[in-house]
């Protein structure tokens, strides 16, 4: 069975790991003259009561400029020369839940692959903190490639 992939969605934290995914969403949309579509999740933090507010920093209730941030990050880490530099891509950033937002934009914008990082987790910090990725597959319904 050949797989042909037109809409390659690819995740990062903007960490060495997340950006590896990046350089493989790339080769794999070079090969099938793919899309690429640069997706980074901006964790929302509440904000505080308003009693406690002067013990928490002002910028991390700025979504907007976070999102910003995170859109001009991402900029950075697309291929510049070679062959993936003709590699056309799109960048995504929204606010809210790692895995939900995920699914929403792999929904949204017909992703075929879905290509994610992670972090090798095991034992108590699996359990507490989870997996993104492990949930991500579980859900969603087109193939995962979990880079590591």
């Amino acid at each position: 069975m050949q797989e042909n992939f037109k809409h390659i969605l690819v995740t990062t934290d903007f960490s060495p790991t997340g950006d590896h995914a990046i350089g493989h969403a790339f080769r794999i949309a070079a090969d099938h003259r793919a899309e690429v579509i640069l997706c980074h999740i901006v964790d929302v933090v509440p904000p505080p009561n308003p009693l406690y507010a002067h013990y928490y920093p002002t910028e991390s209730f700025q979504p907007e400029r976070a999102v910003e941030e995170a859109r001009q990050a991402l900029l950075k880490r697309v291929p510049r020369a070679g062959t993936l530099a003709q590699v056309p891509y799109k960048t995504v950033v929204v606010e809210g839940s790692a895995v939900d937002e995920i699914l929403r934009v792999a929904t949204d914008e017909h992703a075929d692959l879905v290509v994610i990082a992670t972090h090798g987790r095991t034992g108590v910090k699996h359990i507490v903190l989870g997996s993104v990725a492990e949930r991500v597959i579980r859900h969603t319904t087109c193939p995962v490639l979990v880079v590591r």
